[in-house]
């Protein structure tokens, strides 16, 4: 039988990326994105609401950041969050995790929440994804690998659809 997913929610409509009996709480970008992927129905409607819930809690970060190249590695977007939703900053390496942007990006669109997704558009243009190293799933190193940026262009092409007015900067993006 299937784990009833929904007993583990948090009132932020996030998950603990592993059972809280083994003492962790944190919530993932990239695991919230799979586990509604796999779970689908309300599982995912709550997990696609708390992250896009998420992003309004921090959009002013991605206004600021399209505008101004990120400086510090803690001024990337984050990638794991408290069961409150708010950024864990104590580590360098939970920032700016391509695949999980693109994760978010897809989110979005399927939430039709294209303030938000337009401006993930433009967070990945202003930062160069195609060609900055990020942290990658591995976390102990920055590099650009090719499971990542799919997970951006495979968003980006769901964006042309979406975002029909940014058509000539996500060609560009895919590119």
């Amino acid at each position: 039988h299937a784990m009833d997913i929904s007993n583990f929610f948090y009132t932020s409509n996030l998950l603990p990326a592993a059972p809280v009996s083994h003492g962790y709480s944190n919530f993932w970008i990239r695991d919230g994105f799979y586990i509604g992927l796999c779970y689908g129905g309300e599982v995912k409607q709550r997990l696609w609401k708390g992250m896009t819930d998420l992003l309004d809690r921090y959009k002013w970060k991605l206004e600021y950041h399209t505008k101004n190249y990120p400086k510090h590695w803690f001024e990337f977007l984050h990638i794991r969050y408290s069961p409150e939703g708010k950024e864990i900053e104590d580590e360098h390496w939970l920032h700016n995790q391509w695949d999980c942007i693109g994760n978010w990006l897809q989110v979005c669109i399927d939430e039709k929440r294209n303030d938000l997704a337009d401006l993930l558009v433009d967070y990945l243009h202003a930062v160069d994804y195609a060609t900055q190293p990020a942290a990658g799933a591995w976390e102990d190193r920055s590099s650009l690998d090719a499971y990542s940026l799919a997970s951006c262009i495979s968003a980006l092409q769901n964006a042309l659809t979406a975002l029909p007015h940014k058509k000539h900067i996500l060609e560009k993006l895919i590119h």
